[in-house]
């Protein structure tokens, strides 16, 4: 939750009970609040302000009303296997931790960044990295599209369509070691 929910929603809390102090003081059989209430809507002034704070009650339910009724962002899940006593599916973070140790067996790779699509024609990797300058990109492209293959079906049961592989700034990385 944000600050500035949360401080809305303290001023609301704060207005709520005011007025449910108030309400319950009426109910007890105090005038006290009846006056108070008569004496400001007396004037065009004082009604007014009291629209006015009528209306800025309005927003703050509103405001912390609506996101009561927003879905939590559902989490990418790649089924794995669908059977009769149930379905196993991985969330995409799970596939890229995968990915990662997969990456990390590969010497020569400085970063990576993936990207995992569940696609019609199958399960789509996008890896975007950066490797070492010494080194042949056809080769370690081949060489990490084949071993993220293996391990996603080894260790997690998904068959892969397609790993495509972008080779990007890999001469500055030589330069940044260098100094």
């Amino acid at each position: 939750m944000s600050g500035l929910l949360r401080a809305i929603l303290f001023l609301y809390n704060i207005i709520l009970l005011a007025l449910g102090g108030i309400i319950a003081a009426v109910a007890m059989g105090r005038p006290e609040p009846m006056k108070y209430l008569e004496m400001l809507l007396s004037t065009t002034q004082n009604r007014i302000v009291l629209g006015s704070a009528g209306i800025i009650l309005i927003i703050l339910a509103l405001v912390v009303f609506v996101p009561l009724f927003k879905r939590p962002p559902q989490e990418d899940s790649i089924v794995i296997e669908n059977a009769l006593s149930g379905q196993i599916s991985m969330t995409a973070a799970a596939a890229k931790v995968i990915i990662h140790k997969a990456v990390q067996k590969v010497e020569g790779v400085k970063e990576t960044r993936t990207t995992i699509k569940n696609l019609a024609q199958g399960l789509t990797i996008y890896i975007h990295m950066m490797i070492n300058p010494d080194l042949s990109v056809p080769e370690l492209s081949k060489q990490i599209q084949d071993i993220i293959k293996e391990d996603m079906l080894h260790i997690g049961g998904l068959e892969v369509h397609a790993v495509k592989v972008l080779v990007d700034d890999f001469g500055t990385a030589g330069k940044s070691a260098a100094k």
